[in-house]
C-alpha cells in the first residue's frame, strides 16, 4: 500500500477542517461572555441591580417596614402588640350569607361570635365559631348564615374574637336579598 503527498495533503485538509469546525462551533456555543465586548475591553454592567450603598430614604423605609411587621405579626405568643380581625370573604352566596375572617395572631384558643343587626339596631341573629390556627395567622372557623334567618335589605355583620389575652372585632354591611 503505497501512500502518496496527494493523500496525505488530502487527509490534513479533511483534519484541518474537522478541527476548525470544532473550534467554531465552541466558539459559537460558549464563546465571548456578555462582560466583555468585540475588542476584549470590560463592557459596563447593564444589569438592573444597583450595588450603590443604599440612600437615607431606603434604609428608613426598610427600617419602618421592620418595625411594622413585627408590631403586627404576633407569631411568636407574644400578646404585647394589638391584635386585629378583618373580613377575608362577606358576601350572599345562594341561599346563605359567608363570613370568612383573619386575625393576625398565631392561636387557636378563643370565640369568634357573630351579631347581625338591621337598620334599627336591633339583632336580628347570633352565633359563634371557633378560632382555627394558619401558617401565620389564625382564623374564625367561618359563619354560613341561611337567609331565611335573616331579613331582606342591609344588615350589618359584625364579628368579635375573644380569647384570654386579647379582643378584635369588625363590621361590615351587606344587602341580603331573598
Amino acid at each position: 500500500m503505497r501512500i502518496t503527498t496527494k493523500t496525505i495533503l488530502l487527509a490534513s485538509a479533511v483534519v484541518l477542517l474537522v478541527v476548525a469546525t470544532g473550534v467554531g462551533a465552541y466558539y459559537f456555543l460558549y464563546g465571548q461572555s456578555d462582560s466583555t465586548d468585540t475588542s476584549g475591553k470590560q463592557a459596563k454592567d447593564t444589569s438592573p441591580v444597583n450595588y450603590e450603598a443604599p440612600r437615607e430614604e431606603q434604609v428608613d423605609g426598610g427600617t419602618q417596614i421592620k418595625k411594622d411587621k413585627y408590631a403586627s405579626d404576633d407569631s411568636t405568643g407574644s400578646q404585647s402588640a394589638a391584635v386585629s380581625l378583618r373580613f377575608s370573604q362577606s358576601e350572599q352566596v345562594g341561599n346563605s350569607v359567608r363570613i370568612r375572617t383573619i386575625i393576625n395572631t398565631l392561636t387557636s384558643n378563643g370565640t369568634c361570635k357573630l351579631t347581625v343587626t338591621d337598620a334599627s339596631g336591633s339583632q336580628v341573629y347570633s352565633t359563634s365559631a371557633g378560632v382555627q390556627a394558619a401558617s401565620s395567622y389564625s382564623t374564625c372557623k367561618g359563619f354560613d348564615v341561611p337567609t331565611s334567618e335573616l331579613e331582606a335589605g342591609v344588615l350589618v355583620f359584625a364579628v368579635v374574637f375573644t380569647s384570654d389575652t386579647s379582643t378584635a372585632s369588625a363590621k361590615v354591611s351587606l344587602e341580603v336579598t331573598k
